[in-house]
C-alpha cells in the first residue's frame, strides 16, 4: 500500500511515494485474512462453532452431547503455530462462562447477555445523547 503527500508531478520519476511494508497484510484487509484463518480452523479442526469478531475467536469446544473437543483445540493451537498466526495467549481460557467482545456467555445454562462493562458503557452512552438532545 503506497500514497503520497505531493501532488503529482510532470516528472514521475521525483515523486515521493511513502510505502507501508508492515500490517497491510498485503493489499487485501486484515479482515479478510482473518476470516481465511477462521474458516481453515473450521474445515481443518471440525469444530462446529467459530465466533470471530475482527482478529478475536471464540471457539465453542463441546458437542451437543457434552462431549469435550480438547483435541480439536490442541489441533487449533498447532494450526497457529504453524502458520505463524500471531496469538496472544494470555486471552486464551476455558470454562462454561466465557466473555468476548462485552458480551457474556454461561454454556452449562445456555445464557448470553451483555457483561456488566459493556451494559454500564451503553447506558452513559444513552445518557450522554439523550442530554445532548441529538442522534
Amino acid at each position: 500500500m503506497a500514497c503520497s503527500a505531493e501532488p503529482m508531478p510532470q516528472d514521475l520519476d521525483s515523486w515521493p511515494i511513502l510505502v507501508n511494508t508492515a500490517g497491510t497484510y498485503g493489499l487485501s484487509s486484515a479482515s479478510f485474512n482473518w476470516a481465511v484463518v477462521a474458516s481453515l480452523l473450521y474445515y481443518i479442526c471440525s469444530l462446529a462453532y467459530i465466533f470471530r469478531f475482527a482478529e478475536d475467536y471464540l471457539i465453542v469446544a463441546s458437542s451437543g452431547s457434552g462431549r469435550r473437543r480438547t483435541f480439536q483445540i490442541a489441533r487449533i493451537m498447532a494450526l497457529f503455530g504453524l502458520l505463524s498466526v500471531p496469538s496472544k495467549w494470555a486471552k486464551a481460557k476455558g470454562g462454561f462462562k466465557t466473555e468476548f467482545v462485552g458480551y457474556l456467555f454461561v454454556w452449562d445454562k445456555l445464557l448470553g447477555g451483555l457483561t456488566d462493562r459493556r451494559a454500564s458503557w451503553l447506558a452513559a452512552w444513552a445518557e450522554r445523547i439523550a442530554d445532548a438532545g441529538s442522534a
